[in-house]
């Protein structure tokens, strides 16, 4: 059996090469396209170091160093975007997972997300829809609480309504599970009506 020649596993060699590392596309363009689309809609700076897109194992957009805030109040060290490609070609982009390494917030920030909320609650319908938020090392800092390694995991409805959320603090000891109708949990139980007071009474006695 003849072997394939030479310059056909040479150019088998760099498929594969191309297809396991990021795209080389203008991502300085994407980088600043976001910026302006962000701090337009949080009416802040918006800063991102760099931007790269992999086709392995699944096509995604991965974001490093985003920073919001003249002063920055929140930072992410990444931020990686997971699309249902065939959304794209359609009005309503679908994502199906967004996931979120090291963000580092503030009492700045928590008081920000009241506003933002808001603001997002006078569209008319969301051209993005998010089905999954995945959170990873995240850290809380206030004068009242400090959070460190905090991880999370929430789905939603494809009318943005939550079907579960589950959180994890300090190294596990503390589970909070909720899903739509009830919720559960190992050691706390979080509702609309007890969240704000007892989530943070609970996560300061830790």
């Amino acid at each position: 059996m003849r072997r394939p020649p030479r310059m056909l596993l040479a150019a088998g060699a760099v498929l594969v090469l191309l297809l396991a590392t990021p795209l080389v596309l203008p991502t300085r363009l994407i980088v600043e396209r976001i910026e302006l689309a962000a701090g337009a809609r949080l009416d802040e700076q918006v800063r991102i170091d760099s931007a790269s897109i992999h086709l392995l194992p699944r096509p995604r957009l991965v974001l490093s160093g985003l920073a919001v805030g003249k002063r920055p109040h929140l930072r992410i060290e990444t931020i990686t975007v997971t699309p249902r490609l065939l959304s794209l070609l359609r009005g309503q982009k679908v994502i199906d997972l967004v996931e979120l390494v090291g963000p580092r917030l503030s009492q700045v920030t928590l008081e920000r997300l009241g506003q933002w909320s808001a603001g997002a609650g006078g569209n008319d319908g969301p051209s993005v829809r998010v089905e999954r938020l995945r959170v990873r090392q995240l850290e809380l800092r206030t004068e009242a609480l400090k959070l460190a390694n905090v991880s999370g995991d929430v789905r939603l409805s494809a009318d943005a309504r939550l079907l579960s959320a589950v959180l994890e603090a300090d190294g596990g000891r503390l589970q909070i599970t909720r899903k739509t109708g009830g919720c559960r949990s190992s050691r706390t139980c979080i509702s609309p009506r007890c969240a704000r007071l007892g989530f943070f009474r609970r996560m300061r006695s830790i």
